[in-house]
């Protein structure tokens, strides 16, 4: 029972900053189970780390001799309640605020990486991102767009919403708006600026080159 215990106390933390970090961030959703679960345990030392010595530095105070602290030592303090009752709570809050730390972190490796590619003449990247989320989840606003699957065109309109992860879209019909502003532009036939592909469900999504507000 108390080595559950103290599996739990070394992989929760970790998977609830996880968890929380990929719902305030658009972070691509296609790691292995082991993947995931290295990152879990990444978080979790990091956090754990943390927390014992700010409780240790609150518990003994700042008077203490450290170097004179032990393994067995340590280990005894998890005999007591009241220690590893704040163990937990300090774990949580870590926990929650390092989640909202991980982001700026990534985003300077991300700077540092392309600092890097940039010196050796190399295609910048965009991490813990997907195309799905780089073309249609950013700040560009609407989206006019054609889905198609297996050759066949499904459906034409105004992409309202897009979830990466589970492949769910949103789409406000168009079919007559998106015809008006096609002869608006005097166009022959459809241009696109870009087209995104699934590999593994075979959706493709073509998005129309529109000018800004093309209702205007």
């Amino acid at each position: 029972m108390e080595t559950q215990f103290s599996l739990l106390l070394c992989v929760v933390p970790g998977y609830i900053s996880r968890k929380i970090y990929k719902q305030i961030n658009d972070v691509s959703d296609d790691l292995s189970t082991f993947e995931e679960t290295l990152y879990c345990l990444i978080f979790s030392g990091v956090i754990s780390f943390v927390s014992l010595n700010l409780l240790v530095i609150l518990w003994l105070g700042s008077g203490c001799d450290y170097s004179e602290l032990t393994y067995v030592t340590l280990k005894s303090y998890f005999n007591n309640l009241k220690f590893v009752t704040i163990y937990i709570i300090m774990s949580m809050i870590l926990s929650i605020g390092f989640a909202f730390l991980i982001n700026p972190l990534m985003k300077a490796y991300t700077w540092l990486v392309n600092f890097y590619r940039r010196k050796t003449n190399k295609p910048q990247v965009v991490l813990n991102q997907s195309v799905f989320d780089t073309i249609f989840n950013n700040k560009d606003g609407v989206h006019y767009v054609e889905i198609h699957k297996d050759d066949k065109l499904i459906c034409r309109g105004l992409l309202k919403s897009s979830v990466e992860k589970y492949k769910e879209l949103s789409i406000e019909l168009c079919e007559e708006g998106i015809d008006n502003i096609i002869a608006s532009l005097e166009w022959e036939k459809p241009k696109y600026k870009h087209i995104y592909y699934d590999c593994k469900t075979g959706l493709l999504i073509k998005e129309y080159d529109f000018p800004e507000n093309p209702e205007n």
